[in-house]
């Protein structure tokens, strides 16, 4: 059973209880999904194989004690004091070291390191260029905090790195990009995303950002205003070798679709070229426009896809039963599960 099976049971549960599914006994709900099949995990079983994973060493000594790393590390710092280019390799090996036994805070910490070499043997460009990618991934994990330390040793009062004009422009947007995740004016983000140029790095994240974040913003006419571009970016993002990259195309264009209208071709195209979660998050932002447009009906029309085996439909009504309408003219709920 996957989150998105279950959430489709829940979401099935709450239309048939109707108005009165805000609140609700959790008894009675874990009885109805058992009579729908679902079983808990026993909670003993549980503890003891998340249990297995905790590495008691690197919790107690740390993970760099635990890794026998500590020598790597003062080795590296050495190299960096005396600004030796092969700093930025060893920082870089540590980094992969943590990253592959999991301890991704450690692992950035290191690839941060990385880039105060690279600045270090004056490559200054490169070193922004590797913290923008630091900046985007914690982005994508919605840790805005972790973020901005990215930027710490570059956005620091008196520190002013030389750098040519598309570092500079990729700083900015990421910066900006950073407020706007801390809850900043989405202003700031609009003039940086307009400055990039169409070969900047990580154009197509702060695409994505801006749409989305207009769209929950309700200020549509930043996406309006920019939908040749959009659009554009989308299109090449949705080539790229990358399944990630080709997500982001996904995600432009929900948000294109939100000021358009053109969901059609859109959820086409992800039955035929996407995975589940992403087929039922594309169903769902289409719900959620059905209902905030007025067309509560909308979301029940024949989908794309319903003439396919049994075994794909419940990903093709998935979207539809993400649009919970209660009785009264209340306002919709929706909510979004996506597999990964």
């Amino acid at each position: 059973m996957t989150s998105a099976d279950l959430f489709s049971d829940l979401v099935s549960l709450a239309q048939s209880w109707g108005p009165v599914a805000g609140v609700v006994v959790a008894d009675d709900v874990r009885r109805r999904l058992r009579w729908r099949g679902r079983r808990e995990t026993p909670k003993g079983a549980a503890t003891a194989s998340s249990a297995d994973k905790i590495d008691a060493d690197a919790v107690v000594r740390g993970p760099l004690e635990a890794l026998n790393l500590q020598p790597e590390v003062k080795r590296a710092e050495e190299l960096l004091g005396t600004r030796d280019p092969s700093a930025v390799e060893a920082f870089a090996a540590l980094a992969e070291q943590l990253q592959g036994a999991a301890f991704r805070p450690h692992a950035n910490m290191m690839f941060r390191k990385r880039a105060e070499a690279l600045e270090a043997v004056g490559r200054a460009d490169e070193a922004i260029i590797a913290r923008a990618a630091l900046v985007w991934e914690e982005l994508d994990r919605a840790q805005p905090w972790e973020a901005g330390f990215a930027l710490l040793d570059v956005v620091r009062p008196g520190h002013q790195p030389s750098l040519n004009a598309s570092a500079e422009r990729v700083l900015s947007a990421a910066d900006a990009a950073v407020w706007r995740a801390k809850g900043a004016d989405l202003a700031l983000l609009v003039n940086a995303f307009d400055a990039l140029h169409d070969d900047d790095p990580y154009r197509a994240h702060a695409a994505v950002l801006l749409a989305e974040e207009a769209i929950a913003a309700e200020q549509r006419e930043i996406v309006i205003d920019r939908l040749a571009v959009l659009r554009s970016i989308a299109e090449e993002a949705s080539t790229d070798p990358e399944e990630q990259t080709r997500q982001r195309a996904v995600r432009i264009r929900m948000c294109l679709a939100d000021v358009t209208g053109e969901w059609t071709d859109l959820l086409w195209e992800v039955h035929i070229r996407q995975p589940r979660g992403i087929v039922a998050w594309v169903h769902a932002r289409w719900g959620r426009f059905c209902a905030l447009s007025g067309d509560s009906a909308g979301a029940q029309y024949p989908l794309p896809g319903s003439h396919r085996p049994r075994k794909h439909r419940g990903d093709v009504r998935r979207g539809c039963r993400l649009v919970v309408r209660p009785a009264h003219g209340a306002l919709p709920v929706w909510g979004v599960i996506i597999e990964r």
